[in-house]
């Protein structure tokens, strides 16, 4: 997979539900002897001082040191030390540790958008790439460097990037759209079939997500992404209408709490409570979840509200989890 195609998909997988502390291990199975989920389980329910004892053990393991700089730089973040997180996050990349892209992405980015151009800077290769050239070009339109952003495209269009629908597409192109450069950039790129490119990455990164509690249908990310955009209204309208078809529990547990923080961040109380409510119930019930998210995310449920910047918090109530 080329590096664009890939570091997409790796920020939409990280946004794809709640977030975890943790990495998802890939089954219920595995969620009984992975470390790293004994480490979170630990840090909330019983001793955060043990968790980091047992951390710090993980970091001696050649093969989990990776995962283990990733989950340290969770904890630094959790705890208020946003600059020994993003050393984690740069150490674990700089050791081959893939995983640690879209943690250093989401940390960066809380430093301002012009840090995006940072991380995509450490990604260049010796052989060119178009695809992280047009990455490159949308953290210079995010930092506001539309003459660098340009450049990039032209550097991008150069190397064979023709992906015409995807910047047609593209928000961040919003602003420029009426400039000669941009009208210029389009005239010389050729019409693709409409939605094959966005039909190609969500396929690839549900192929990516197959058979881990991350998993979830289009329709699931799709209203993740209204809310983003801020059109609560439709993201609600698509989450109540997949709530009246056949949910995996993972899907169901994420539409009840989405509907929650969309109530929540609407100032409407009731409904807010009514869905954390189903939610909490939800968890309760007897029904299976092969893919092990409920074992996962149950004992972090307390934490995941507390946190949420929705509000959500004050509309909990106690022992529902």
């Amino acid at each position: 997979m080329n590096t664009g195609v890939r570091l997409h998909l790796l920020f939409c997988a990280t946004a794809a539900c709640l977030l975890l502390p943790a990495h998802i291990p890939a089954s219920a199975d595995r969620a009984r002897v992975d470390p790293f989920h004994e480490v979170f389980y630990t840090y909330y329910t019983e001793s955060r001082s043990d968790a980091r004892r047992m951390l710090s053990a993980l970091l001696k393991d050649r093969t989990l040191r990776g995962r283990a700089l990733i989950n340290a730089g969770k904890i630094d973040e959790m705890e208020r030390r946003p600059e020994r997180a993003r050393s984690s996050y740069r150490t674990a990349l700089d050791s081959g540790e893939t995983l640690a892209i879209p943690y250093l992405h989401a940390a960066l980015l809380e430093s301002g958008p012009s840090f995006d151009e940072e991380m995509l800077s450490r990604l260049s290769t010796a052989k060119p790439d178009r695809w992280l050239s047009y990455e490159r070009a949308l953290a210079h339109l995010r930092s506001g460097d539309t003459a660098g952003a340009f450049r990039l495209l032209e550097e991008a269009v150069a190397l064979g990037f023709n992906s015409r629908e995807l910047v047609l597409s593209e928000p961040l192109f919003d602003t420029v759209r009426r400039s000669p450069e941009y009208l210029e950039m389009i005239a010389g790129m050729s019409r693709a079939p409409s939605g094959r490119i966005k039909r190609m990455i969500e396929e690839t990164r549900q192929n990516e997500l197959r058979d881990t509690p991350l998993a979830m249908r289009p329709a699931i990310m799709k209203a993740g992404e209204l809310e983003r955009r801020g059109l609560l209204a439709e993201a609600e309208r698509s989450l109540r209408g997949l709530l009246e078809t056949r949910l995996s529990f993972n899907e169901r547990s994420v539409a009840l709490y989405r509907l929650a923080r969309l109530r929540a961040r609407q100032g409407d109380a009731a409904g807010a409570r009514e869905f954390l409510k189903r939610h909490a119930a939800h968890f309760k019930t007897i029904r299976e979840d092969p893919t092990g998210y409920r074992a996962i995310v149950r004992p972090l449920m307390g934490d995941i509200i507390a946190n949420d910047d929705s509000g959500l918090f004050s509309y909990a109530e106690a022992g529902e989890y």
